[in-house]
């Protein structure tokens, strides 16, 4: 049994190659790295789904999230040191550029897929690989899907709100419980934008 990756859009990888490599000779736009003088690798991109506060509150984390851009991860060294994204427009079937970001957002992404292999839960089932988002409640997750007869699992990538443990997995009701309290103050503030995706 293994962690699958879908299909990703065919030109997300063309719009990678256009946009990644005059970002790294540029030294980046979001922090200072090493590794722009390196060869670079890009992996297997994994689709990013995501939620919002709201789900949260109504236990349906899952369910209300939806596929809104895809990640590639770059390595150099056989280690991660960058996340490329596109996204798409909304309401269209078209997909741009969107960020590019260094170590301190990428990084942890690579300590998480690292706590997903070891998972005992990978020996007796497939799982498809996705990245849930929730801005409203600051969570950012590794969502192992199975592909048939398994259980959801989730786990968290290191930033994570107070009281979530980062690279442990959690079931969609475990990440609930944990995150209600945090989601139901923030839906109840009429004036912030709860799910307004940030950087």
């Amino acid at each position: 049994m293994a962690i699958v990756l879908p299909t990703a859009p065919d030109e997300g990888m063309e719009l990678i190659r256009r946009h990644v490599p005059s970002l790294l000779a540029a030294g980046g736009i979001t922090d200072v790295f090493d590794g722009a003088d390196k060869a670079f690798f890009v992996a297997r991109p994994q689709p990013i789904y995501t939620g919002t506060a709201r789900d949260v509150v109504d236990r349906r984390i899952l369910a209300g999230a939806n596929l809104t851009g895809w990640q590639y991860v770059i390595l150099t060294d056989e280690s991660v040191f960058a996340a490329a994204e596109i996204g798409n427009k909304e309401g269209k079937d078209e997909w741009a550029f969107t960020v590019l970001r260094f170590l301190g957002a990428s990084r942890p992404i690579g300590e998480a897929l690292n706590a997903a292999e070891e998972l005992p839960e990978i020996d007796d089932a497939d799982y498809e690989l996705r990245i849930l988002r929730s801005p409203g409640v600051f969570l950012r997750a590794l969502w192992l899907h199975p592909l048939a007869g398994a259980n959801d699992l989730l786990i968290p990538i290191d930033r994570t709100p107070r009281g979530i443990k980062p690279n442990t997995k959690y079931t969609e009701t475990e990440l609930a419980d944990a995150l209600f309290a945090l989601a139901a103050a923030r839906t109840a503030e009429p004036a912030f934008d709860l799910d307004k995706e940030i950087g």
